[in-house]
């Protein structure tokens, strides 16, 4: 099977996109701050359980825009570690840095009969979330456990497939959590790694980053600090990979695009994810002409009374 760029070129203009208005891998979008504390993923937790008890996080047509951020790239996400990691009957699958059970849950539909998933994240929070959905699908064979992805402490060639979306760029030392994933891995087994792109190719991000910068300073990370465009290189990623000892390597750009009822729906995505506290601390003349500078920003990106914002992610493929 060919992996990566051909594929997702392919896909990006099928169906499985257009019915999905959006959530952002974003195990992420806390606010780009040099760390990002286990209380901050507590809170991010509360929230989707929150959407979960709504109803939200699973529906199609997401009601609540930080939930539909995250639906359409986990889908899109999905689909991509279906098609170069090997998801299917008997599979056994590792997901690292799960958040709220993207792509676990997808991968657990796949590989049954016979098949088993074990999902991994740092937050026990946001595994029981995952655990919560888990049950309510009735997926038994998809075990959660609290684990650092730079220290996983499986046997070595425990798992076919391992897939991380959205949390290696957070993890002190990428390289290691590559490593960690190879050496679980069978020989032959497949690895898919999600990271955002950079923000010039996702306005997405680069409308409202580009006001924020007009009305508060932020220090800008370190290269080697976590944040979330910290990997928003392919040959970064294609690099880390060959060091591992990895082999047919295959990168590719996936496209997705967000859709917002407004520029204030659009606005909450941040303030969910730590903008919040900054915004609430303007004067409210000042809070008015920030919004005011958000809905003139995104202008550009207005149609049919809604906001259509592309966001690009980096996904890499590569064999053990």
């Amino acid at each position: 099977m060919q992996m990566g760029a051909d594929w997702l070129k392919r896909s990006a203009t099928g169906d499985v996109f257009s019915r999905f208005h959006a959530e952002a891998g974003i195990a992420a979008e806390h606010c780009f701050a040099p760390s990002f504390e286990h209380t901050r993923w507590k809170e991010i937790a509360d929230l989707y359980a929150m959407l979960e008890r709504i109803g939200c996080v699973s529906a199609a047509l997401l009601p609540h825009p930080l939930a539909r951020v995250a639906g359409l790239a986990f889908v899109s996400i999905g689909v991509h570690a279906f098609y170069v990691a090997p998801w299917r009957a008997g599979s056994r699958v590792l997901d690292v840095a799960c958040g709220a059970g993207y792509p676990a849950l997808a991968a657990a539909r796949e590989v049954q009969p016979g098949g088993r998933v074990v999902a991994t994240d740092l937050s026990r929070q946001m595994l029981d979330v995952a655990a919560e959905r888990a049950r309510a699908e009735g997926l038994r064979h998809l075990e959660f456990v609290e684990r650092d992805g730079e220290d996983l402490q499986f046997h070595n060639d425990s798992f076919d497939a391992v897939t991380n979306a959205y949390g290696l760029m957070f993890c002190p030392e990428p390289l290691r959590a590559i490593a960690e994933a190879r050496q679980v891995l069978v020989p032959g087994g497949g690895i898919a790694l999600v990271t955002w792109d950079l923000p010039a190719h996702s306005p997405f991000f680069s409308a409202f980053l580009d006001v924020d910068a007009g009305f508060f300073t932020l220090r800008d990370p370190g290269p080697d600090e976590p944040n979330p465009f910290r990997l928003a290189s392919a040959d970064v990623l294609r690099l880390m990979l060959d060091q591992s000892g990895f082999s047919s390597i295959d990168i590719g750009r996936l496209p997705m695009t967000f859709e917002c009822d407004s520029a204030f729906d659009y606005c909450r995505i941040f303030m969910d994810y730590g903008w919040q506290s900054r915004i609430a601390a303007l004067l409210p003349e000042e809070r008015d002409c920030f919004y005011e500078a958000v809905a003139e920003a995104t202008r550009p990106y207005a149609a049919d009374g809604r906001l259509r914002l592309a966001a690009s992610s980096l996904c890499a493929c590569a064999r053990k």
